[in-house]
C-alpha cells in the first residue's frame, strides 16, 4: 500500500504573485523515509532561509548541512533539493523570485547575484545572518504580517526589496 501523505504541515503560509513573487513559510514534522521533498527545477532564482529541525541541502553536486538561519542562494535552472532528517520538525522560509520582478522593481543588478553565483557561494552560514539584515525579513513575518492588511502588498515589496539588498 503506498503511503501518500508523507508529512504533517504543522504550519504553512503562502502568498503567490507570479508577476512578482512566489513565497512560502513551512514548518512540516517528517514522518516517513519516502520524503515529499524531490529534486525541482524552476526558471527562477530562491532564496532558501532555513529555520530549524534536522536537514540537509542538495544542490548542483554538492550536499550541505543545515545549521538555523543558514540561507541557500538557488540559481534559475538549478536543480535543488531539501532533505529534512525523518523525525524532525523541518521550518523554512522559500522565496521565488521571476525575472519580471527585477524588471519591474527597476534593479536587474539583484538578478545578477543568482546569476553569478558559483558552488562554494550557495550557502551564506547563520552567523552571518544574525549580522546581516536577512533575518529583518523572516522577523517581519513573525511579528508584524497582517494578510487582511490593504498596504500589505507594497510592504511585501520592499521587504523583498531589503532581503536582497541584505544579500
Amino acid at each position: 500500500m503506498k503511503k501518500f501523505k508523507k508529512y504533517k504541515n504543522i504550519y504553512k503560509l503562502e502568498i503567490n504573485r507570479p508577476d512578482f513573487f512566489h513565497f512560502h513559510h513551512g514548518a512540516n514534522k517528517i514522518d516517513g523515509d519516502d520524503r515529499e521533498f524531490k529534486l525541482h527545477l524552476h526558471p527562477f532564482p530562491e532564496i532558501y532561509i532555513y529555520i530549524n529541525g534536522k536537514a540537509d541541502f542538495y544542490i548542483s553536486g554538492t550536499t550541505y548541512r543545515l545549521n538555523p538561519y543558514d540561507v541557500i542562494l538557488v540559481p534559475p535552472n538549478t536543480l535543488p533539493q531539501p532533505r529534512p532528517t525523518v523525525g524532525e520538525t523541518f521550518e523554512r522560509f522559500v522565496v521565488n523570485i521571476p525575472s519580471s520582478f527585477y524588471t519591474l522593481m527597476n534593479c536587474p543588478e539583484y538578478e545578477d547575484v543568482f546569476l553569478k553565483l558559483s558552488n562554494f557561494e550557495y550557502k551564506i552560514p547563520g552567523h552571518i545572518t544574525k549580522r546581516s539584515g536577512i533575518l529583518n525579513f523572516v522577523n517581519f513575518f513573525y511579528n508584524e504580517y497582517n494578510p487582511n492588511a490593504k498596504y500589505m502588498e507594497t510592504l511585501m515589496l520592499n521587504k523583498i526589496m531589503d532581503l536582497l539588498y541584505s544579500l
